[in-house]
């Protein structure tokens, strides 16, 4: 026979819980705790990208957010706005400059395609289809992300695909080994050339480090942790 207190009152039961269950429990309560959250981006749909699904399994949060750039941009300000209405939140926009070079890329105004850069710059390597100005290969037109990796792995994970798992892990295991100008054992860089592999951003990223022993994580256990409750 197992005791315990819900709500003041004793509570006989024959089932004695698993740390487990308690821990996914305790998961599901936090969702339903009410509470004022202040996100802080640098652009306008970093708030979706980062932290939409947070908000969206969050509902009884209170949630503003503030984004810091492109609050004088007639296209992109709207659907800021937009999107937080769409998120149940509130926030405000700044105009902070962000960097010299801000005019719309060329490869935005192909006509009826806009986002025909987002692939075709893989088949003519023109800076034509680069939305941002990156060669190709590089950064956000094609980079290879360690924490974006990481995520890969625990999808395989969810899915059941354990071997395939293990086998990307052991690559990404790899990939954050080396190290831009450190001399370390494990670089945790921030992204890779994707033609050869070499490390071009700044070393000892938390967020590579972060994802990469998530993805360690979830291959030693076959499981997801804190996703697989979201599931449940």
């Amino acid at each position: 026979m197992y005791f315990h207190w819900h709500k003041s009152i004793l509570v006989c039961s024959n089932h004695i819980p698993s740390p487990e269950k308690e821990k996914t429990q305790e998961l599901k309560m936090n969702h339903k705790i009410p509470k004022s959250v202040v996100i802080v981006v640098a652009h306008p749909d970093d708030e979706t990208l980062w932290t939409g699904g947070t908000i969206f399994s969050h509902p009884l949060w209170n949630v503003y957010i503030v984004c810091i750039c492109r609050g004088d941009d007639t296209e992109r300000a709207p659907k800021f706005f937009n999107a937080i209405k769409a998120l149940k939140s509130e926030g405000i926009m700044g105009s902070l400059d962000d960097g010299p070079d801000q005019n719309v890329h060329e490869g935005l105004v192909v006509k009826h395609k806009p986002y025909y850069a987002f692939w075709s710059y893989k088949i003519h390597s023109n800076e034509r289809f680069d939305l941002l100005g990156n060669n190709s290969g590089e950064y956000h037109n094609g980079g290879i992300w360690p924490f974006i990796c990481g995520f890969y792995v625990a999808a395989l994970v969810a899915t059941k695909r354990y071997a395939l798992a293990r086998e990307k892990l052991f690559a990404l295991t790899c990939l954050i080994k080396i190290p831009n100008t450190r001399s370390v054992d494990f670089g945790f860089n921030e992204w890779v050339k994707a033609q050869n592999g070499k490390v071009m951003g700044q070393d000892w990223q938390t967020w590579s480090a972060a994802l990469y022993l998530y993805a360690v994580k979830c291959v030693e256990e076959k499981n997801t942790p804190f996703f697989d409750a979201l599931r449940m």
